[in-house]
């Protein structure tokens, strides 16, 4: 594996949008190069693992496929129309397909709520779980010890939850039932994008296609939307 170099960070600046997830590995210093290619990048992001395939065409993915780890059971790439090609030479047979939305702005989300942001604790990691089958219980709990898993307080009342993936991008909001049509998804994605924004980080996230409700409540809070998609192929396992 390799650094990246400064021309590695300027072929992923030419499209901040698309490739914001690789921008922000290379960020923080967690990505890393396995292969270079004219129009194409291939990085690992250390944290998780998962490797992002970047390439402006379907010749660059043709070359940068065999620099993947053997045993890939999950990549991300922006190059929607080779998916089935890379899906087929991997063995792998999920899909999902985003929109990656990103935060632009330097002023914090105008938030009036009575609800504040605060750590989870570990014994609402089952409640967590129950709520949010996208992750098993036990990876509930190490986003929980890891800080990644906020819940949204009215007092002492919890009515919801986020955070953030292990990629960095944000998500995971659920509000309870009780507590919906009273703005506080916005309210809580609003204190998200604000405390991320006192830390100096870009705040962004990935919603899948058809998700019309997250979409509009992403756009609401001032994220701009990149229309073309990335796609997240993995191995089901079944």
């Amino acid at each position: 594996m390799r650094a990246l170099t400064r021309d590695d960070l300027d072929f992923l600046g030419k499209e901040p949008l698309l490739r914001v997830q690789p921008r922000v590995a290379a960020l923080r210093g967690s990505g890393e190069v396995l292969a270079r290619t004219e129009g194409g990048l291939l990085l690992l992001d250390r944290v998780g693992g998962v490797p992002m395939l970047c390439a402006d065409h379907g010749r660059a993915v043709r070359a940068l496929e065999p620099a993947l780890p053997a045993g890939t059971d999950v990549l991300v790439s922006d190059c929607s129309p080779m998916d089935g090609w890379l899906m087929e030479k991997r063995g792998l047979d999920g899909r999902s397909v985003c929109n990656n939305v990103v935060y632009l702005g330097q002023e914090p989300v105008p938030v009036r709520t009575d609800i504040e942001l605060r750590p989870l604790p570990l014994s609402e990691a089952e409640r967590v779980s129950e709520n949010y089958p996208l992750h098993d219980l036990e990876t509930i709990r190490i986003f929980i010890g890891e800080g990644r898993l906020l819940g949204g307080y009215r007092g002492e009342e919890l009515v919801g939850f986020l955070g953030w993936h292990e990629e960095g991008s944000m998500g995971l909001l659920h509000v309870f039932a009780p507590f919906r049509r009273r703005g506080y998804a916005y309210a809580m994605e609003g204190l998200q994008i604000n405390m991320m924004l006192g830390r100096g980080e870009l705040p962004y996230g990935q919603v899948i296609q058809g998700n019309d409700a997250s979409m509009a409540l992403q756009l609401k809070l001032g994220f701009t939307r990149e229309d073309r998609t990335v796609s997240w192929l993995y191995r089901t396992g079944d």
